[in-house]
Formats: structure tokens, sequence, C-alpha cells
């Protein structure tokens, strides 16, 4: 329950973070959110994680992108962000709370890395682990 509640105070916060992206690639739209995606994972994989984040309410018709690539067992999810936002404890907390459920309902199998982004999705930072999350709260 507890967990719930912080996922919806900072759904909202991440959903007035996020900025338009432009000239990123194939996307695929959820809910007026966008999914770019690499060669590097197919089409399913890219419709899981758009319906995970409308179920989430993430795309909750206000926009948003993320991204979804793969390399050495590892999917990558990017998420656009503002830069203010990533020395936010609460905030970090978030992104590993998403990175343990995109892995546990989309990718058990494989390490995931959750990506806080620019609208380029230059990567500002990066969680892989609980660790990541507690231990470098700041960039």
């Amino acid at each position: 329950m507890k967990l719930s509640i912080i996922a919806s105070i900072l759904i909202t916060t991440v959903t007035l973070g996020f900025v338009a992206c432009t000239n990123q690639g194939d996307y695929k739209e959820y809910n007026k959110g966008k999914v770019y995606y690499t060669s590097n994972v197919n089409e399913s994989e890219v419709d899981g994680l758009g319906e995970l984040l409308v179920e989430s309410k993430i795309f909750d018709g206000s926009g948003g992108a993320f991204k979804l690539d793969y390399a050495d067992s590892t999917y990558f999810v990017s998420a656009v962000t503002s830069e203010e936002m990533i020395p936010d404890i609460q905030f970090l907390r978030f992104g590993n709370l998403m990175r343990m459920l995109i892995k546990g309902k989309l990718f058990p199998d494989n390490k995931v890395v959750y990506q806080f982004c620019d609208k380029n999705f230059n990567v500002l930072k990066a969680i892989a682990s609980e660790q990541d999350e507690i231990g470098r709260a700041h960039v």
C-alpha cells in the first residue's frame, strides 16, 4: 500500500518533468506518450513497455517519452525528465521502483537499467540496482 501511494505521488512528478523529443527514430504511441526504440528490441517488447506505462498511469494522456534498448543481456529503459529532478532522493526511489516493476513484469530473466535522460536521450542518471538509488543520490 505504501509503495502504491509513493508511486502515485511520484508518477505525477515524473509526468510533469517530461519534455517533447524530436528526431529520435522509430517510436510507438500509447495514450499520447511515446516509446522510442532501437533495432535491438522487437515490437512486442515495445508494446509491453508502452502498455505497462499506460497501466501505471505514467502515460496518462498528457504526453511523455521513453526509449527502450537492449545490449549484453540488459534492457535499458530511458525516461526523458528534467535535470532538476535528479538530485531528489524520492525521484530516484521512484526510478528504482520503475526498474523493479519493468524487470518483474516484462524482463524477469534480464538485467534492467532505468535511465533518467534529457530530451535527446543523453543519460543524466542511471539506476541499475537499489544501491545506485541510495548510494549516489546526486549526479
